[in-house]
């Protein structure tokens, strides 16, 4: 699995690099072998202005299906990455699930019925 960690407009250490790269690799490691790449890129929305003001934009690319689109903001970058890193492993699951499903020809039951 191929990761990209990448700023736009705001610099990350040595630390925050090797902490988001463990914590992407611990989230998706289930799924190794269905994900292409990884990508992430923080952003400094706010500037110097402060406040919650880091936006990380995480990209999964599946094999054989549409890539995993994931936001995340807050006030630093380990609090964002950990947030998008558990809802991009449960979006994965989902979607490779529905994707199982739908070879098997199962449909998902409508809201409410049962």
């Amino acid at each position: 699995m191929e990761l990209r960690i990448s700023d736009d407009g705001l610099v990350l250490t040595a630390d925050q690099r090797e902490f988001c790269e463990r914590r992407l690799r611990f989230a998706l490691s289930r799924f190794v072998l269905r994900i292409e790449g990884v990508e992430a890129v923080f952003t400094d929305v706010n500037g110097p202005k402060g406040g919650r003001d880091v936006l990380c934009c995480l990209q999964v690319g599946l094999r054989g299906a549409q890539d995993v689109l994931v936001r995340d903001a807050g006030e630093s970058v380990e609090s964002v990455m950990a947030g998008a890193a558990d809802r991009a492993a449960r979006t994965v699951a989902r979607r490779l699930q529905r994707r199982m499903d739908q070879r098997r020809g199962l449909r998902p039951n409508p809201v409410g019925s049962n």
